[in-house]
């Protein structure tokens, strides 16, 4: 359960560190009439996370088997 919770941990970082950067060097996010930016800042670095699940990896469940397998071979390396 620890490593589950490592792992969103990092991927929340992971988001929110892309979120910025693309905010800074790719195309900043656009404000809207009321002053508020369209997108977060997490949004805008989860998009690219959600497009690589949706279309690069058209075989998901062997994605996911090899996912499993790493963490159990992480979880055994630790105990």
């Amino acid at each position: 359960m620890e490593l589950l919770l490592a792992a969103l941990a990092i991927a929340m970082a992971w988001c929110y560190a892309c979120g910025i950067w693309s905010d800074k060097n790719v195309k900043p996010i656009k404000l809207k009439k009321h002053g508020r930016k369209e997108h977060s800042v997490f949004a805008r670095g989860i998009m690219p996370l959600g497009d690589l699940f949706h279309g690069v990896c058209k075989d998901l469940r062997r994605v996911a088997l090899v996912v499993f397998n790493l963490l159990r071979a992480a979880i055994a390396a630790q105990g």
